[in-house]
C-alpha cells in the first residue's frame, strides 16, 4: 500500500437527543472509492460528548461501521463499533471527560462508503455528539479493498 503524505480531517456531528433513553444514530458519506480502490486508513478519533453540569445521567458517543439502534449496541463491545467514549455526571460533579482521543496504531483499513456516529442519552436533555476523523488516503489492491468491507 503507498501511504499518501498528508493527514486529512473528517468532522462529524448528530443532531440532537432530546432523551431520555433516546439513541441517535447518524451515517456520513466517506470518501472512499470502489472503482478507484481507495480506501481510508484511520489513524486517530477524536470523540466529543458535551454533558450538563446540572443534570444527573450518562451519554454514550460510539463511531461505527453501522447503524446502531440500541444502548446495548454501544455497551456489549458491538463488533461494528471501532470507538466509543461514556460521560457520567452525578450531581454537579463530572465524573468522566467531554472528550477523548484514540489513536490506531497500526492505522484501521476502512472502504466503507458511510460512517455512523451514535449518541445515547439517559437524561431528559437536548445532547448532540461530534468527532473528528484523522485519515489518509490509500490506494489499496482489490483484495485488501474487499477484506475491508467484509471486516
Amino acid at each position: 500500500m503507498a501511504k499518501g503524505p498528508f493527514m486529512e480531517f473528517m468532522r462529524l456531528e448528530t443532531e440532537r437527543a432530546e432523551g431520555p433513553d433516546e439513541v441517535l444514530s447518524q451515517g456520513f458519506d466517506t470518501p472512499t472509492s470502489k472503482t478507484e480502490k481507495m480506501a481510508m486508513l484511520i489513524h486517530q478519533i477524536h470523540l466529543f460528548c458535551p454533558i450538563a453540569k446540572v443534570a444527573n445521567g450518562e451519554v454514550k458517543v460510539a463511531v461505527s461501521e453501522r447503524k446502531l439502534e440500541t444502548t446495548g449496541d454501544v455497551d456489549l463491545g458491538e463488533p461494528s463499533v471501532i470507538t466509543k467514549m461514556e460521560c457520567f455526571q452525578l450531581n454537579t460533579e463530572v465524573q468522566s471527560l467531554e472528550h477523548r482521543i484514540q489513536y490506531f496504531n497500526p492505522p484501521i483499513l476502512y472502504s466503507k462508503r458511510k460512517i455512523w456516529l451514535t449518541v445515547a442519552v439517559s437524561i431528559a436533555t437536548n445532547k448532540k455528539a461530534s468527532a473528528t476523523i484523522g485519515y489518509t488516503l490509500e490506494k489499496v489492491t482489490q483484495e485488501d479493498f474487499i477484506a475491508a468491507l467484509v471486516e
